[in-house]
C-alpha cells in the first residue's frame, strides 16, 4: 500500500528498504505494477528487485520495459538474472538496435544463458555486427557459452580470428594467451613464454626458448617511435597493446640485463559488472555519496582494476554524473550511457595522477576515478578533492583494511600525519581489500575461472574515524566485528561465509586466515598435517 500511495517521499523510502532486504514472493505484484511508475528510479529499482526475486511470471513485465530508454539496461540485467527462456526473443531483437551500448548490455546478458538455441544467434553478432567491439565482445560471450555447454567449436569460442591477419608473431602469442583464459603472458630472454593460469604461473608449451633477437624483434615490432625512444631513455615502459579482432592488453616492457623483456595483462572484451564480481552490496551506497573518497586494495593481480571498472560502470548505468578517470594506462573503454566519462591517460594526457587531480578539480566533476594512489602528492591531492565536493574511487597496493588506512598515513611526511588521519577520518567512506582464492572444486570451471574474490570491508562510521583519527587503528578490527549489521567484515569473516556457501574449502580458508585456528577443525587433517607440521 505503501508503494502504491501518492507521498512520493515514503514510497521512495519504502521500496529503498525492500530492494536491500531478502526478496519476498509477495513482492511480485507491487514491483511489477512500478515498472509502469512515472519515477524512473523507481523502476529501475524494480527492475532490480524482480531480477533478484527470479520468479519468470515477471517476465512479460520486464519485455515491456525494455522498450523504455531510461530503464532498459535495468530490464536486461533482470531478465538475464531469471533466466528465463522466453525472453530470449525479445532479448536478441535488441541486437538490431542502431546503438552499440545496447547491443553491449544484450551480450551481457546472454553470458549469464546456458541455452544451446543461443549459438546461432550470437554467431551471427560475431560476423555481421558494425562494430567490432561488439564483435570481439560476441567472440567472448561464444567461448564462454561454448565451455558452459560442454561443446568443442574449435577455434569457436575466443573468436574465429583468421590468423593470417595477425601479422607480428607476437599478437599471435597474445592471441592464444587469452584462448587459454590466462591473465598474463611473460616474455623473458632465456625462457620459454610464461602464462599465468589461475594464479600459477607455466610454461607456453610448443614454444622454444626466447633469444635476446626474438625479445627484441617482438617487442619492438608493436612499438611507434615515440614509445621506442620513451624506452630507450627510461630503460621500461608502460603501454596498451590493442589486437584488432583480438582485445586490449595492458603492458610494461623492460630492459634487464640478458635483453629487452615484457609482460602482458588480458584485458576482458567487456568491462565486468558489479554482480560479476561478486562486490559486497554495502558498495552501492556511493550512489548516494556526493563526497568523500573509497579505496580498492589488494596485492598485485587481485582484480582491484577490474573492481573499479564495475563500480564506474555502475555508476555510469544509474546516475546522470560526470566521471574523470586518471589511468595508466586506460584499459576499458566505457562508452556513455547516462553518465558522462572522460577518460584521461597518464603520460599522455596528462603528466601524472597528482597534476590529473588537479586539473579535474576544475572539469566540474562528479566522480574522480584515480587508477593508484602511488605518491605523497596523489594521496594530497585525493584527499583534497574528497574535502571539497566530490567522490573519489581509489586503488592502493597494500593487504588488508587496516593496513591501507596505515599507509596513506605513513605515505606522508611525520609533520603532515596528524592532519591527514583528520582528514581520513571525516571524508573515507569505504576501504575494501580484495584477494583471489582457489575456488571449490576448480575443475568444474573452465581455465582462468577457477579463483573466487574474498572481500574484506570496513565501513568508516563514528568509531572508525575515532581511531583513525587518534592513530588507534589497531583496534579497528574488533569494531568491524561489531559492525557486521552495516556489511563489515574482516578477512576470516568473509572466509567463513565463502566456506558456508561452498564457494570453497576450509583447507583454503585456513591457508589464507589470519587466524587459522579458527578453520582448523572444520578441515581435514590430511590435507592440512604436512603445512602443520612444517618447520
Amino acid at each position: 500500500e505503501v508503494i502504491q500511495g501518492d507521498d512520493q517521499e515514503l514510497r521512495t523510502s519504502a521500496v529503498m528498504m525492500l530492494a536491500d532486504g531478502k526478496p519476498q514472493p509477495m513482492m511480485l505484484g507491487p514491483f511489477c505494477r512500478l515498472l509502469s511508475d512515472p519515477d524512473w528510479w523507481l523502476r529501475v529499482s524494480a527492475c532490480e528487485v524482480l531480477g533478484n526475486l527470479g520468479d519468470e511470471r515477471a517476465v512479460p513485465y520486464l519485455v515491456r520495459a525494455l522498450e523504455d530508454d531510461e530503464t532498459r539496461w535495468a530490464a536486461v540485467d533482470a531478465l538475464a538474472q531469471i533466466g528465463a527462456a522466453s525472453a530470449l526473443q525479445p532479448l536478441s531483437k535488441l541486437l538490431r538496435d542502431p546503438r552499440e551500448e545496447v547491443r553491449m548490455e544484450v551480450l551481457q546478458a546472454f553470458s549469464r544463458y546456458s541455452d544451446q538455441r543461443l549459438l546461432p544467434v550470437i554467431r551471427s553478432v560475431r560476423d555481421r555486427d558494425p562494430s567490432e567491439a561488439v564483435r570481439e565482445r560476441a567472440r567472448e560471450v561464444l567461448r564462454d557459452l561454448n565451455q558452459r555447454l560442454n561443446l568443442d567449436e574449435g577455434d569457436e569460442g575466443g573468436s574465429k580470428v583468421d590468423l593470417r591477419r595477425l601479422e607480428n608473431p607476437l599478437d599471435k602469442l597474445l592471441w592464444k594467451v587469452r584462448e587459454m583464459g590466462a591473465s598474463d603472458l611473460h616474455l623473458t630472454v632465456g625462457e620459454p613464454p610464461m602464462v599465468r593460469l589461475d594464479g600459477e604461473l607455466q610454461r607456453m608449451e610448443g614454444v622454444g626458448v626466447l633469444s635476446p633477437e626474438h625479445c627484441r624483434r617482438y617487442i619492438l615490432g608493436i612499438l611507434d617511435e615515440e614509445q621506442r625512444r620513451e624506452l630507450q631513455a627510461g630503460h621500461a615502459l608502460d603501454f596498451c597493446r590493442d589486437v584488432p579482432e583480438v582485445g586490449r592488453y595492458r603492458a610494461n616492457a623492460f630492459q634487464q640485463w640478458r635483453g629487452l623483456c615484457a609482460s602482458f595483462r588480458v584485458i576482458p572484451n567487456m568491462p565486468p559488472t558489479f554482480r560479476d564480481l561478486g562486490l559486497p552490496q554495502e558498495l552501492k551506497e556511493l550512489l548516494d555519496y556526493h563526497q568523500g573518497i573509497i579505496v580498492l586494495a589488494g596485492p598485485s593481480g587481485c582484480g582491484k582494476s577490474s573492481s573499479l571498472v564495475a563500480l564506474m560502470d555502475l555508476i555510469n548505468e544509474t546516475k546522470a554524473l560526470h566521471v574523470v578517470t586518471l589511468e595508466d594506462p586506460v584499459e576499458f573503454v566505457h562508452l556513455p550511457k547516462l553518465g558522462l566519462i572522460n577518460q584521461r591517460q597518464v603520460g599522455r594526457d596528462t603528466a601524472s595522477f597528482a597534476s590529473g587531480l588537479r586539473a579535474a578539480m576544475r572539469e566540474d566533476p562528479d566522480v574522480i576515478v584515480v587508477g593508484e594512489l602511488r605518491d605523497p602528492e596523489t594521496i594530497r591531492m585525493a584527499l583534497k578533492a574528497a574535502e571539497t565536493g566530490h567522490l573519489v574511487l581509489a586503488t592502493l597496493h597494500t593487504i588488508g583494511v587496516v593496513q591501507t588506512i596505515d599507509r596513506l598515513v605513513e605515505s606522508l611526511p611525520p609533520d603532515e600525519q596528524a592532519q591527514i588521519r583528520s582528514s581520513l577520518s571525516e571524508s573515507l567512506k569505504y576501504v575494501v581489500s580484495q584477494r583471489l582464492v582457489p575456488r571449490k572444486n576448480p575443475e568444474a570451471h573452465p581455465p582462468g575461472k577457477r579463483r573466487v574474490a574474498v572481500f574484506e570491508v570496513i565501513k568508516v562510521t563514528f568509531s572508525i574515524g575515532a581511531k583513525i583519527r587518534q592513530g588507534d587503528t589497531f583496534k579497528i578490527p574488533s569494531l568491524m566485528q561489531i559492525g557486521r549489521h552495516l556489511g563489515m567484515k574482516t578477512r576470516d569473516m568473509a572466509l567463513m561465509e565463502m566456506v558456508e556457501a561452498e564457494l570453497i574449502d576450509p583447507e583454503t580458508a585456513w591457508r589464507y586466515a589470519e587466524k587459522p585456528a579458527t578453520f582448523q577443525p572444520l578441515c581435514d587433517p590430511s590435507r592440512i598435517s604436512a603445512e602443520v607440521n612444517a618447520p
